[in-house]
């Protein structure tokens, strides 16, 4: 499993294994902490979480937000969901 988040210093959204204690954020280099940060949403893959947390982020800067909604973060959570469901392994 790998956890969408968003880094506490710059805000950018990235990813990060269930397990890892801590992460640099790619951008600005701040330590990112799983247990100190809302986790967006969880993921199977890497590059599943590559492409989401890329997708995040492109949608905050065209829609000029500064973080999403609970209801976009469920919203996120089900169709995602419903995408696993719709498309087991092989």
């Amino acid at each position: 499993m790998y956890l969408i988040v968003r880094c506490p210093g710059c805000l950018t959204f990235t990813y990060m294994d269930k397990y890892q204690k801590w992460k640099l954020c790619p951008v600005c280099g701040e330590t990112i902490s799983p247990g100190k940060v809302q986790v967006y949403i969880d993921v199977n893959k890497p590059g599943e979480a590559e492409t989401i947390a890329r997708q995040l982020q492109k949608y905050l800067q065209d829609n000029k937000k500064k973080d999403l909604s609970n209801e976009e973060i469920q919203n996120i959570r089900e169709e995602y969901a419903g995408w696993v469901r719709s498309n087991p392994p092989l």
